[in-house]
């Protein structure tokens, strides 16, 4: 037998052990499905900021021009909300975010919206938010200087309350901070 037939039948059997493999695991994997061995598992939680932790130093400025720092939130609560671009949860929650505007009257601050995303996706985007809100762009949301580092945002979208300077309370749906 030549050199190259044994080559081609070694190749073979290699692939038959990999297709072998490969169905037993998908059957293995519909069975636990069908027995609900999967049932208890859970995605991950996304990090949030942490509750009682310093803002640290930031300086941004708004779409109409405004310009934000970290003393600006030393007020007693400070709504704000963190999106991204293409993000589809932040797409779904959207709505209950804007529909908070009918609820900030007198003297609140209003609530911030910081977008994160590449400049010009960005500000289609912000085409959104009324002017009850203070619109931010933040094309790193890693950047130092944005709020969103300042805060410690890692997932989209992340609603906060800060109050003093601190974050009082964060969630990943609006409802999870103004119920």
């Amino acid at each position: 037998m030549s050199i190259a037939i044994v080559l081609s039948l070694a190749a073979l059997a290699v692939a038959l052990v990999g297709l072998a493999v490969a169905f037993a695991t998908a059957a293995r994997l519909r069975t636990a499905i069908e027995s609900g061995g999967l049932a208890g598992m859970k995605a991950p939680q996304p990090q949030l900021p942490t509750a009682d932790s310093v803002i640290g130093d930031f300086e941004i400025e708004t779409l109409d021009g405004r310009t934000i720092s970290q003393r600006d939130l030393h007020v007693d609560q400070q709504l704000i909300g963190f999106f991204s671009v293409g993000c589809a949860p932040c797409s779904e929650d959207l709505p209950n975010f804007l529909a908070l505007e009918d609820k900030v009257v007198g003297d609140l601050p209003k609530p911030i919206a910081v977008i994160n995303g590449e400049p010009d996706e960005a500000r289609e985007y912000a085409k959104a938010f009324p002017d009850a809100f203070a619109v931010v762009i933040e094309p790193d949301s890693e950047a130092a200087g944005t709020l969103s580092a300042a805060v410690g945002v890692k997932a989209f979208p992340t609603y906060l309350l800060a109050e003093h300077g601190r974050v009082g309370m964060s969630a990943v749906r609006i409802k999870g901070i103004a119920a």
